[in-house]
């Protein structure tokens, strides 16, 4: 006798894992889990489209003025930006190494 797992294509089982771990936090951890994941993931997409927009204006401005913002006040203008929504700067780092 075969076992189910040996009958089930690779497309299947793709789509049994993904339905999978899509509701098991559902039955597993509650609707307080779902509610506080929903609002981190909402957060999270909006900080990475915040974070994403700055890093073009950045490496633009690198590219227009150079790389130092004592002497690029665009690259300035961009820096302070990233401070604003809490941009790590780390991700300003990478991004000014980035467009140099």
């Amino acid at each position: 006798m075969r076992s189910f797992l040996q009958e089930v294509t690779s497309s299947d089982a793709e789509v049994i894992v993904k339905y999978w771990i899509s509701n098991i936090s559902k039955i597993a951890m509650g609707r307080a889990f779902e509610y506080r994941k929903d609002r981190k993931m909402k957060r999270w997409g909006a900080m990475a489209t915040a974070f994403t927009r700055i890093g073009k204006e950045i490496a633009i401005a690198v590219k227009e003025g150079g790389g130092d913002p004592a002497y690029n006040p665009r690259l300035r203008m961009a820096i302070q930006s990233a401070k604003t929504v809490n941009m790590p700067k780390a991700n300003v780092d990478n991004a000014i190494k980035r467009a140099t």
